[in-house]
């Protein structure tokens, strides 16, 4: 019989241990948390106890995936200070499982990759300068369908041209510049801007506060288009190319390496910096629905592994 291949997934801001945007496909057992605790400390600990020749609690602490190994042949690892030790578990246990690594983040934000070095993995991101750089694989980021189940896509009851949702990380001016354009050329703006690393402090910008994850696609909904801004010294896409896809918006990017991907469009992508219309190209262009989404589906997504 074929093995399996799944991902365990480490998001240590949610209750659930998983990100949110991964969350429902849990159903399809393709995806599991990493762990069934939250207490970072315990985790911890526990990985400490495993290092000492103790992985009884180690291996108390993980989630349902455990009991799945013998019909697994692949694992896909979210990158993470605490997943490290979930590597070196399943190399000493299970040696003959393939195991692979995912770097959700920009590297400099994230695990050092040299955790990884002296461990039987392969290494992946979804930013191309830690590609080139690391000589990692490239894979773009996943999501699942049923995020986007009923999500209502008919631009008549719209409330705004454009919607953006993310953290401050230092873009906070330039996102500012962006909504003035739109708005001398009669595009509606609706930002929903979080502070995280206290750059309030520096500003008398009014902050929104935090939402889940389908709190912010029921506010896409209600936009015709979402744009996305890159942070500094990130070359990969965000989710926001695949979540406007999968609920047929146009997207607003300033990633002028977007044209190399193959959902890219022309009728439905506009390049900040472009010469065209920005009004017309949300309001009267057609959008091109030729593309299939759905190869973003985790589950999809997880056959490149094999």
């Amino acid at each position: 019989m074929e093995k399996k291949t799944i991902m365990i997934d480490y998001g240590n801001k949610t209750s659930s241990g998983m990100h949110e945007f991964l969350e429902l496909a849990s159903k399809r057992d393709c995806v599991f948390p990493a762990f069934n605790i939250r207490n970072t400390k315990v985790i911890a600990f526990c990985n400490k106890l495993m290092k000492l020749g103790m992985p009884k609690f180690y291996h108390i602490i993980l989630s349902d995936w455990k009991n799945k190994l013998s019909n697994v042949g692949t694992v896909v690892i979210t990158a993470n200070y605490l997943t490290v030790g979930i590597v070196k578990y399943l190399n000493k246990y299970y040696p003959n499982i393939n195991v692979h690594i995912f770097y959700f983040n920009i590297i400099e934000k994230d695990v050092p990759i040299d955790r990884f070095y002296e461990l039987n993995c392969t290494l992946w991101s979804f930013d191309r300068n830690d590609v080139e750089k690391y000589n990692m694989n490239y894979s773009p980021t996943p999501t699942c369908f049923e995020n986007f189940i009923s999500k209502d896509t008919k631009y008549s009851s719209k409330k705004y041209d454009v919607f953006f949702l993310g953290v401050d990380k230092g873009r906070l001016s330039r996102l500012l510049d962006i909504r003035k354009n739109f708005v001398e050329n009669k595009v509606s703006v609706e930002y929903h801007i979080v502070d995280v690393f206290g750059e309030g402090n520096n500003n008398n910008f009014e902050y929104s506060s935090f939402i889940s994850y389908h709190q912010y696609l029921e506010k896409a909904t209600n936009a015709k288009a979402l744009l996305e801004i890159k942070q500094e010294n990130q070359n990969g896409n965000t989710l926001r190319p695949v979540e406007a896809g999968f609920m047929k918006k146009k997207l607003i990017t300033d990633d002028e390496s977007i044209k190399k991907e193959p959902f890219y469009r022309k009728e439905n992508t506009y390049i900040l910096g472009e010469s065209r219309d920005i009004y017309k190209f949300i309001n009267t262009i057609p959008y091109d629905d030729s593309f299939d989404y759905n190869q973003y589906d985790i589950e999809k997504w997880l056959k490149q592994f094999n």
